[in-house]
């Protein structure tokens, strides 16, 4: 994991990375890269900026990236990370 983490930080764009977007995600900006056969990373990803945000097996990466989002406070820049819950 260390050394994805490292790869990702010097060449976000590298194939091996094997990033794509999250289509059913609530935020946008996730996006999943492979780390192994098994492991996926879920990262925020805008046009100026990448961040490694979770890592957990394939199938509930995407379970996560669906109840989740990043948000930036606006006042502070501080980035928020947001579960959502569905009220039934």
């Amino acid at each position: 994991m260390k050394t994805i983490a490292y790869d990702l930080q010097i060449n976000p764009s590298s194939p091996k990375m094997r990033i794509h977007r999250l289509d059913r995600a609530k935020d946008p900006n996730f996006w999943s890269g492979r780390v192994n056969d098994y492991i996926r990373i879920t990262v925020h990803k805008t046009d100026s900026r990448m961040m490694l945000i979770y890592t957990v097996s394939h199938e509930k990466a995407y379970k996560w990236a669906k109840g989740h989002m990043l948000e930036r406070r606006p006042t502070t820049g501080v980035a928020q990370l947001l579960e959502l819950r569905e009220v039934v």
